[in-house]
């Protein structure tokens, strides 16, 4: 069988004067696509181990988890916003700021679910 495409979301503003009444901010990833990409589980075994979001959990809350797990299910679509996020995180990763992060990485392990 055939795939399905991913699916556009578009996040609709309230703000009258923006050019567009919205504007293409990511895609939902579903099924077929999300095994074959191998994002939240592997082919070989259909376990965690060696999927996207094994790589890539190093969440120290139960807020981060949802957070990670709602952007690897709808990535970003617009190469601005993709360039945004990733100078945001190199800042946090490494810049001046990954010195806060690293203490502030513990004070959030110990903070449970706030949602």
């Amino acid at each position: 069988g055939t795939s399905p495409s991913p699916t556009v979301n578009h996040h609709h503003s309230a703000d009258p004067s923006l050019p567009s009444p919205s504007i293409v901010d990511s895609m939902t990833l579903e099924g077929t696509t999300l095994y074959n990409l191998e994002v939240l589980s592997s082919i070989a075994d259909n376990k965690v181990a060696g999927s996207l979001w094994s790589r890539l959990y190093h969440t120290k809350s139960p807020h981060g988890s949802r957070m990670l797990r709602a952007w690897l299910l709808r990535p970003l679509f617009n190469k601005k916003d993709i360039d945004k996020r990733a100078e945001a995180v190199e800042e946090l990763a490494t810049g001046p700021a990954s010195m806060i992060c690293n203490e502030l990485r513990d004070v959030m392990s110990k903070i449970g679910d706030i949602q």
